[in-house]
């Protein structure tokens, strides 16, 4: 099992607040418990996360074409 990183947490989100006392680019919670409230962290490496509410992010799909879609000469959407 992997470390409980506060950066593979499926609830983390980032955004901008120019008034921040940490910098200008913030690290939230989306979870419905704490949302909009700021992640907890760490987000120093080798450090877990402590947070009760994480939970891994789910690993998406490949961006690219599948090989049989890439053999036919087409894209995905069905376009040439």
């Amino acid at each position: 099992m992997r470390e409980r990183s506060a950066a593979d947490c499926r609830y983390l989100r980032f955004g901008v607040d120019a008034t921040s006392p940490d910098g200008p680019i913030v690290s939230l919670c989306g979870h419905p418990a704490r949302d909009g409230f700021s992640c907890v962290g760490p987000f120093l490496e080798e450090m877990p996360t402590t947070c009760g509410l994480w939970e891994e992010k789910p690993r998406s799909a490949p961006w690219h074409a599948s090989a049989s879609d890439q053999t036919r000469g087409t894209l995905p959407s069905g376009r040439e």
